[in-house]
């Protein structure tokens, strides 16, 4: 008879914790959502500056090469080329082509011309990165943040 003492004892707290582990979940869960979010979050604007990064470095690779029927190494593409190289994938864009960089206009193109010193062109851009929950609840303050990107190249030995 006592053996069965702890037995019934241990049936007896097993139904105390019954829908225990469908509690800890529902704490859990908001935590591992905003987490899961986060980490897109930052995922989506390391993206967003790699492909800026990317887009200023073939910006700036136009502009050093494409210096046709001049002798001058310090001489560089035109300015409006160069712009649209960046953000359209092509030297001459109309208003009806498509972007490469949807969040970037060409005047957000800042460029930097060589000097007789430095023998640099230099393209930055900045932009502003909206996450996906662009504020936070209960409040008006604005999680949007300004990432910028720049490049150079030499234009000259």
């Amino acid at each position: 008879m006592n053996a069965l003492k702890p037995t019934h004892q241990l049936c007896k707290n097993r139904h105390k914790q019954t829908g225990l582990a469908a509690l800890e979940f529902i704490i859990c869960l908001p935590v591992l959502l905003m987490l899961a979010v986060l980490l897109i979050d930052v995922s989506r604007a390391f993206i967003q500056y790699t492909e800026i990064n990317k887009a200023l470095q073939n910006g700036v690779r136009y502009a050093v090469v494409d210096t046709y029927g001049t002798l001058d190494f310090g001489s560089i593409a035109d300015g409006a080329k160069i712009q649209n190289m960046v953000v359209y994938g092509k030297p001459t864009a109309t208003g009806q082509d498509k972007k490469v960089l949807g969040y970037l206009e060409p005047s957000d193109i800042i460029i930097t011309q060589p000097t007789n010193e430095t023998k640099e062109v230099m393209l930055s851009a900045t932009y502003t990165y909206v996450p996906i929950f662009s504020s936070l609840p209960f409040s008006d303050s604005s999680l949007a943040f300004t990432i910028g990107a720049s490049t150079k190249m030499r234009t000259s030995p």
